[in-house]
């Protein structure tokens, strides 16, 4: 009898052990906002693609946004760096530990589409 608990006690350790979650790797997961299309813009006629790079930190919080490539027109570069402030990020793992990490995302504005928000 004694040695049945003592299996027991010692099966119940390894299996607590073993079932504490251990988060997975995981890939980029942000949510994205659309940027408005400024209306100064639209009136002229101005298109183009802005390409904004951000560096995320290990708990998921934006730390810096900035124009990788311009669209050739500041008001436009200006709604998709605003768009991306907006953003939101989960941490990413490796190896089972958040690290802090950095992705482009583009933002095309075209007259008479309906979003400017590329998708990754």
């Amino acid at each position: 009898m004694r040695k049945l608990i003592a299996s027991t006690a010692a099966l119940t350790l390894t299996l607590t052990g073993c079932a504490q979650p251990r988060h997975p790797d995981t890939r980029i997961d942000c949510l994205i906002q659309a940027p408005a299309y400024p209306l100064l813009s639209r009136e002229h006629g101005e298109t183009g693609t802005a390409a904004v790079k951000a560096t995320v930190d290990a708990d998921g919080r934006l730390i810096s946004v900035t124009i990788a490539h311009s669209s050739g027109h500041t008001k436009l570069d200006e709604a998709a760096l605003a768009a991306m402030r907006g953003s939101t990020c989960k941490p990413l793992y490796k190896g089972g530990e958040r690290v802090p990490f950095t992705f482009t995302q583009p933002y095309r504005f075209a007259l008479g589409e309906q979003s400017p928000l590329h998708p990754q």
